[in-house]
């Protein structure tokens, strides 16, 4: 019984996280191509803050999500 209430707790996370992902990209955010203008750098990450803030994503999810942007 722990194992089925263990799997299915591990699956609606992976789902949450799917979903987060999901609407996540449709907000657009911008890639990060290297720049080395520190301000650059700075503004893409507001930027992504902003669309992490307005969706409420888990911060245990941020550092992945960013991730993909690079």
């Amino acid at each position: 019984m722990q194992t089925i209430l263990g799997l299915m707790t591990r699956l609606t996370a992976e789902n949450d996280r799917s979903k987060s992902f999901r609407y996540f990209t449709k907000l657009n955010p911008p890639n990060f191509y290297g720049e080395h203008d520190p301000a650059a750098a700075l503004r893409w990450l507001r930027e992504v803050q902003k669309k992490f803030d307005t969706l409420a994503i888990p911060v245990e999810f941020r550092v992945g999500f960013a991730m993909y942007l690079l």
